[in-house]
């Protein structure tokens, strides 16, 4: 909202919610400060710098100003003989450059006032809703990560770095923090490989493929003994074996990968 704003108080405090059928004893002066309080939240400061908000005199103690600040913003109370709606119009009437200005209030007459005038006029609902998604969107950009901001070494970890080594330069521990830091990210988990083509008739790789260490049962070549006590000659994995049996099977093994197809 690059424009000088012209709010309608008392509209405005109904858009929002904070106005009351009735007022009790200074209820009403309540409300007022409710309303400016959170246009103090909502507008930026520069807006503050450019906004005037005009209310009724209503409630008004004896001796107030009819125009004060609040926050950096200009708060005008009409006169008592006069109306707030008569106080906007004419400042709109008088406003140096109207093509700037933004009239809020549901007040028709102070909308075609702002029209006359080449001023631009909103409703004081949709000032009010727009007013609070932009809110709701900031707060949400507040609450995401910043890489630069939370990769910046603070004030508090350079005076610890500094007791530490204080013959070390600033800019030598910046660089060792994030060293550290991106060394405790976690690293990239790498994809697993294609699993490898079931047997078929297709000719084998030529190379030899590595030997798997799995515990395997195995059964050494029968000898001139009675086969009827292979049984108890069995041997696993979990079991040493001899370094001509190992041998044996290796190679065992290594000719059966270079063979041309299935044994027959």
């Amino acid at each position: 909202m690059a424009r000088d704003l012209l709010i309608d108080g008392y509209n405005l405090m109904h858009a929002v919610g904070l106005a009351r059928r009735r007022y009790g004893p200074g209820d009403l002066e309540r409300c007022r400060d409710r309303l400016l309080k959170w246009l103090a939240r909502n507008l930026s400061e520069r807006e503050r710098l450019r906004a005037t908000i005009v209310f009724d005199a209503k409630e008004v103690h004896a001796g107030q100003s009819l125009a004060g600040h609040f926050r950096g913003m200009t708060v005008w109370f009409a006169a008592k003989e006069a109306e707030a709606d008569d106080l906007i119009e004419e400042l709109i009437e008088t406003h140096s450059s109207p093509r700037q200005l933004l009239v809020v209030s549901g007040d028709r007459r102070l909308q075609r006032a702002a029209r006359r005038r080449r001023a631009k006029a909103v409703d004081s609902e949709r000032f009010h809703a727009e007013l609070t998604i932009r809110a709701e969107v900031e707060e949400e950009v507040s609450r995401r990560p910043d890489p630069k901001r939370d990769a910046a070494i603070s004030e508090s970890e350079m005076a610890a770095w500094l007791a530490a080594f204080g013959d070390v330069r600033p800019d030598e521990i910046r660089k060792e923090v994030e060293r550290e830091r991106s060394r405790a990210r976690p690293a990239a988990v790498p994809k697993p490989s294609a699993p490898a083509p079931p047997p078929g008739n297709s000719q084998p790789s030529a190379s030899p493929r590595p030997l798997s260490r799995r515990p395997l049962k195995v059964r050494p070549a029968p000898s001139q003994h009675n086969g009827s006590d292979d049984a108890s000659r069995e041997k696993t994995a979990s079991e040493p074996l001899a370094g001509d049996e190992v041998d044996f099977w290796e190679q065992r093994i290594a000719d059966l990968f270079d063979e041309e197809g299935p044994a027959t």
